[in-house]
């Protein structure tokens, strides 16, 4: 199974499931101080299964959004910190990778896949209290 984070602007990052859950365990656990409902909120989903793990990023207020890409920065600095040199090498780096593929998709507007359509329709807001686990 995988689960896709959608960008604002129509690109999807789509990985297994397992990939995308544990980037987002991390991005919570980077969540800067003042975004607790968002770091709650992230940390549910990655416990949870597809298809309940996919989101659009577009359904995140402009502040959650900051915060969220402030995170991915920070978990990803964390992780290159803590691991030896060519661990994106590593068949079984799923998560790294992952976390890694988003910063760079951060970063690059060309890369991954674009769907027009997602990129015209207004995202449903995320309610950060729709919790399943907590």
């Amino acid at each position: 199974m995988t689960a896709i984070l959608t960008f604002d602007d129509g690109r999807r990052l789509q990985r297994s499931t397992q990939a995308m859950t544990g980037m987002y365990a991390l991005v919570a656990e980077a969540m800067p101080t003042g975004s607790t409902r968002l770091k709650r909120w992230l940390a549910d989903v990655s416990q949870r299964g597809a298809p309940f793990a996919d989101f659009a990023l577009a359904g995140l207020d402009a502040q959650d959004r900051a915060a969220f890409w402030t995170a991915a920065r920070a978990a990803w600095r964390v992780l290159e910190q803590r691991s030896e040199p060519g661990f994106l090498d590593d068949p079984h780096a799923h998560t790294a990778n992952c976390l890694a593929e988003l910063v760079a998709m951060r970063d690059d507007p060309t890369r991954g896949p674009r769907d027009e359509t997602l990129a015209r329709q207004p995202a449903r807001p995320i309610d950060l209290d729709d919790r399943w686990f907590d």
